[in-house]
């Protein structure tokens, strides 16, 4: 799905998103939020190691591989 698909889905199943293109197993979850961290990135090798303010490439950005995780 689209990005925007995605973050609507995810918004409303309090969940994170990622890209199949990033499989097996999802390096890393989105968590999309409305404050100043942006996104929230969650690696998949450790989960108390978060980061924020993920920078999307255009190829993010125009990607149909969004999914839902969780």
């Amino acid at each position: 799905m689209k990005i925007q698909e995605a973050i609507i889905e995810a918004k409303d199943k309090q969940k994170g998103i990622s890209r199949k293109k990033w499989m097996p197993g999802p390096q890393m979850i989105m968590v999309p939020t409305n404050t100043s961290a942006c996104f929230i990135i969650v690696p998949k090798d450790n989960m108390k190691q978060l980061g924020k303010r993920w920078n999307p490439t255009a190829e993010d950005i125009l990607a149909h591989d969004w999914m839902v995780m969780g």
